[in-house]
């Protein structure tokens, strides 16, 4: 006779492996949080692929901390916001986008997040390229999750109406104004 269990080694293993991402993102959840916010302010590589972790499946209040630390707006990081992209944030950030009334946080935090990566020159393509004006357009114009949001999907839009005319295209398609400065406006 052959070792109980035969035959199902890949399966357990591939479990196994989830279940000790999910318990790492549960004790980083629990006492990780602030550290992880801070090594991603520093720009430290090492931070992002738990980063991303937590983006993926962490409670809503993680996910929010984890988007709003990722960039930072108001500083001039460009190596840095390509190593978000690179390390995979962008459909991360992107599936927040759909969340409800009750992920209102979440949505504006990854709203933030798109807006430090549309602004910067460098990594406007890739966020035009990764779909983002589809969901930005629909926040923009809707009134789900306030006046808020809705604002910073339209600053999102004014800077990828800048990357292409075929964007400028795109986001007039989903019902937005783009004036002869690229300005976004809602009809």
């Amino acid at each position: 006779g052959g070792m109980p269990g035969d035959g199902s080694g890949s399966n357990s293993h591939e479990s196994t492996g989830s279940s000790v991402l999910s318990r790492c993102v549960a004790a980083w959840q629990a006492s990780g949080l602030p550290f992880a916010c801070r090594l991603l302010k520093e720009h430290r590589q090492v931070a992002l692929p738990m980063a991303l972790a937590l983006l993926t499946s962490g409670r809503p209040e993680s996910r929010a901390a984890i988007a709003e630390a990722l960039t930072d707006y108001d500083s001039i990081e460009p190596d840095w916001r390509m190593k978000v992209v690179q390390a995979g944030a962008l459909p991360i950030l992107q599936n927040m986008l759909a969340g409800g009334r009750s992920e209102g946080r979440c949505v504006y935090a990854a709203l933030l997040a798109l807006r430090s990566l549309s602004a910067e020159p460098s990594t406007r393509p890739l966020v035009c390229e990764a779909g983002a004006i589809s969901p930005c357009a629909e926040l923009a114009l809707s009134s789900a999750h306030g006046q808020d949001v809705s604002y910073l999907a339209l600053s999102i839009l004014n800077f990828l109406a800048s990357n292409s005319e075929n964007d400028t295209e795109a986001i007039r398609e989903h019902g937005l104004k783009v004036d002869s400065v690229g300005r976004v406006k809602k009809k």
